[in-house]
């Protein structure tokens, strides 16, 4: 379906709610649920307070929540209740107005198959992570939303091998903790629309790398000069920290988020480092060693 990305970038949102679908975007649902990338539903709904129904208004007229319509309720006896301020609503008896929703969950495990069934020969190393050999090296690809390991979503993570992100949506690029180049992130909207191929995303990937080696360089000595800021998470999960070579194997993500916040300073205020309920406050501060 060319032409259709920004259609099919909306619909792998993970949760999405789209309200009044039109037929176009409802046909690009039914193709990619047959790519088995998505599963979908539209659903119809009335809302608690339109100024269009017959029974406008309820005590509360600014109310906009929507009642879903299902054939499973019973309307006499009270079933269809507003989820918002729970005043009960008739759909029928009011003749109001339909709307349409279409709801969608992106299938995790057939974003998967697909990415993986166009690596040829391609190794999982992680849940979301594939290592394919190309130009008698390795490139790791790695599903964004899918990956479960860490360590290739760290920016203090020095990768082994280049490494080709996929956005299963085009905000999840934003939301990745390691700053990625355009070059660096491939839509998977683009490549499910045959406007780029994981080949030439790769290619493009290396070209990139090539030009840049030179300054990179440049930059990583002028850094090792300065001392870091925080600590360099080198394979496999070696965290140097004030000239000592730490082998942590097992870091989790919740551990490596410690690490960036706790070792960069001398004293960190307690309250930065754990999960405040609303109206606590610590008081104490980490002093690192």
């Amino acid at each position: 379906m060319r032409g259709r990305r920004e259609d099919v970038d909306r619909l792998m949102r993970d949760g999405v709610s789209i309200a009044r679908p039109g037929r176009d975007l409802i046909e690009v649902a039914q193709w990619l649920r047959t790519l088995g990338l998505i599963r979908f539903q539209v659903r119809k709904f009335v809302r608690c307070a339109n100024p269009k129904d017959r029974d406008f208004p309820p005590y509360n007229r600014h109310c906009r929540g929507r009642v879903y319509v299902e054939a499973t309720l019973d309307e006499p006896g009270h079933d269809y209740k507003c989820p918002d301020c729970e005043r009960a609503v008739f759909p029928f008896r009011a003749r109001k107005r339909r709307y349409r929703e279409l709801q969608v969950s992106v299938l995790e495990a057939g974003v998967l198959s697909y990415i993986g069934s166009r690596l040829s020969g391609a190794e999982e190393l992680a849940k979301g992570v594939f290592r394919v050999e190309h130009r008698d090296s390795y490139v790791d690809v790695c599903l964004i939303e899918a990956c479960d390991d860490a360590r290739f979503l760290s920016p203090y993570w020095d990768p082994g091998y280049p490494i080709l992100y996929v956005a299963i949506h085009s905000g999840a690029a934003g939301q990745c903790l390691r700053q990625l180049r355009q070059n660096e992130v491939l839509r998977l909207a683009d490549l499910v629309c045959g406007e780029a191929t994981l080949q030439t995303a790769i290619e493009s990937l290396l070209d990139g790398d090539d030009k840049a080696a030179a300054t990179t360089a440049d930059e990583s000595s002028a850094r090792t000069r300065r001392g870091a800021s925080g600590p360099v998470f080198h394979a496999p999960r070696t965290i140097v920290f004030r000239g000592v070579e730490h082998d942590c194997p097992d870091l989790t993500a919740q551990q490596i988020a410690f690490l960036r916040i706790a070792m960069r300073n001398t004293e960190t205020p307690a309250g930065d480092l754990m999960y405040q309920l609303p109206g606590e406050h610590w008081q104490q501060r980490y002093t690192g060693i």
